[in-house]
């Protein structure tokens, strides 16, 4: 069996800035490349975007004493042990985790979604928006997005609960027979969440996204019972292994969402997807950010058949920054599985090289 031989990490200049939703500062996003190398050639990787670089190269040392000359199968092992650190998962070890996975399918000569058990190899995926001034700016990246292929529009709502619902009307009336759906990002309060609610009742939308604080479970409950527009909600849930048994039990939400980049990576999202289809609720967990982590996400789906949809994240072209080759959807909006092993998707190693910021 192949050992790990060294672990790399450069910062690379980022894109941005960003406002993804109503009711957050404007975000930059530098992003962070980990490399993993193997006694057999073999290099695996993640490209991150929560990943930020302080401190890096303390976690770096700690990677570096706890897996060089270890045997990268041992994904749960290496998992557990990080995961006492803290009640949470250590956000820089999520993309080790990743990158280790893109290293076994490497080593295998097969995708990681092969890897932990195929289930289907295409699906639908959905345009998921930035956050905008005017109805006019969010229906005219509909358009561009209906126009790629794509069948479902997500807005990220703009942190008034009034001005979300003006652009959910103007959107249905440019497309009335398309799919549209609303994530808010967790800032409404509970009568906000109610009037917002009825809306897509009315609008038809596919689902309602974190309105309201996903701790809320109670007010969770009251608009479930209220509302027939599904639930998706959960992806500030952590850490969710130990919160979600108690959380799928609370019949709150039809569906559970989840960062894998921020809850344990691929190791993690396997077993949430699991304890969704026990307890008969859908798993959809969020792809947002560059490349290797749309990848990652993409890949646990495609391992599972309580997952339905594929987000892809705006602005499209900026995303796949770094890359040769990147997930986009056919001209029926379907997402295709990657046929290269691993996670599936190129570097651009000579762009790479042309913007590193430092490297440890």
């Amino acid at each position: 069996m192949a050992k790990i031989t060294d672990i790399k990490v450069q910062e690379l200049k980022g894109i941005g800035p960003y406002v993804v939703a109503g009711g957050y500062p404007p975000f930059y996003y530098p992003m962070m490349l980990i490399r993993i190398f193997d006694d057999e050639g073999n290099e695996g990787n993640c490209m991150g975007w929560l990943l930020h670089a302080p401190h890096i190269d303390e976690h770096l040392a700690g990677w570096k004493k706890q897996l060089i000359g270890q045997d990268p199968h041992y994904v749960e092992k290496f998992q557990q042990a990080n995961s006492r650190k803290s009640v949470r998962y250590e956000m820089p070890y999520n993309h080790i985790d990743i990158a280790l996975w893109d290293l076994l399918g490497k080593e295998h000569g097969v995708p990681v979604y092969k890897l932990l058990g195929a289930d289907h190899d295409v699906m639908p995926g959905y345009v998921s928006t930035l956050c905008y001034d005017t109805p006019e700016e969010y229906i005219e990246i509909a358009k561009d997005s209906f126009k790629r292929g794509y069948t479902l529009f997500k807005i990220h709502g703009t942190g008034s609960a009034e001005k979300d619902i003006e652009i959910m009307r103007a959107c249905r009336a440019e497309f009335p027979d398309k799919k549209l759906a609303i994530d808010p990002v967790n800032v409404y309060d509970r009568c906000e969440s109610m009037k917002v609610g009825r809306v897509c009742d009315e609008l038809d939308f596919e689902w309602l996204e974190s309105p309201m604080d996903d701790f809320d479970v109670e007010g969770l409950k009251m608009l479930r019972q209220q509302i027939r527009t599904p639930l998706y909600v959960g992806e500030t849930i952590e850490p969710p292994l130990r919160l979600l048994p108690s959380y799928l039990s609370s019949g709150a939400f039809e569906a559970f969402r989840t960062l894998g980049d921020f809850t344990g990576g691929i190791t993690s999202m396997h077993k949430q997807a699991i304890l969704c289809e026990a307890h008969r609720v859908q798993f959809e967990p969020h792809s947002y950010g560059p490349t290797l982590i749309q990848a990652a996400h993409f890949h646990v789906m495609l391992a599972h058949n309580n997952c339905k949809w594929v987000e892809m994240p705006l602005p499209l072209d900026d995303w796949h920054i770094y890359m040769k080759t990147w997930l986009e959807c056919d001209k029926n909006g379907m997402m295709h599985a990657p046929t290269a092993p691993g996670l599936g998707y190129a570097l651009d190693e000579e762009m790479i090289a042309d913007n590193i910021v430092r490297e440890w």
